[in-house]
């Protein structure tokens, strides 16, 4: 009787930190090489990372142009790869959907060109994007979206902060996680990561 007291008092801590509102600032920046900042304070500011300096801590080197432009480019071949996996983006949207109804945008900003080398799926990928944008309010004009049909690329500086209870997002990342879509893009990148390395 005891332990369950125990097990059920741990389960109700655990349960109500989860509803401690988490305060996240996030910067990505693409180009030869991509750079981006990930930043979170939680309980009340007690907790915090910034995944910036533990990259530094980490790893202290430089990476040249060249091998820039190679990540670049092996990203553009990733998000196409990701993009054309069935059914995935509609897992992604209603994902899309129960975040933005979830947080609160305290600042949101970007400026992205985007082009999947196939005029039709750009068309598609940017009519999903912009059926999106009334979620976001009055934030919505603070991002721009450049079409670009005659090649893939994706150019992107994207900044923004917002503020979430975890506990919100529980039901609807367990729905993304384990589904069919999410499986096969695991496979996928799984795929692309090892040809990249035998070659």
């Amino acid at each position: 009787m005891l332990a369950l007291i125990i097990i059920a008092s741990l389960l109700a801590a655990f349960v109500l930190l989860l509803c401690i509102p988490m305060d996240v600032t996030f910067a990505w920046e693409s180009g030869r090489t991509p750079a981006g900042r990930f930043r979170f304070a939680w309980f009340f500011g007690a907790v915090g990372w910034d995944a910036r300096k533990a990259a530094k801590v980490r790893e202290k080197r430089t990476v040249s142009k060249k091998r820039g432009l190679s990540r670049t480019l092996d990203g553009i071949g990733d998000f196409i790869a990701i993009i054309r996996i069935r059914g995935l983006w509609k897992k992604v949207t209603r994902l899309m959907r129960d975040f933005f109804r979830r947080v609160e945008i305290k600042k949101l900003s970007g400026d992205i060109s985007l082009g999947l080398g196939n005029p039709a799926e750009t068309g598609i990928l940017l009519a999903s994007i912009y059926a999106l944008r009334p979620l976001l309010g009055g934030f919505a004009g603070g991002l721009l979206f450049h079409p670009i049909f005659g090649q893939p690329l994706l150019e992107a500086r994207v900044e923004g902060t917002f503020r979430l209870q975890p506990i919100r997002m529980a039901v609807p990342l367990a729905r993304f996680i384990f589904s069919g879509p999410v499986a096969r893009l695991a496979r996928t990148m799984a795929s692309r990561r090892w040809k990249r390395r035998r070659n």
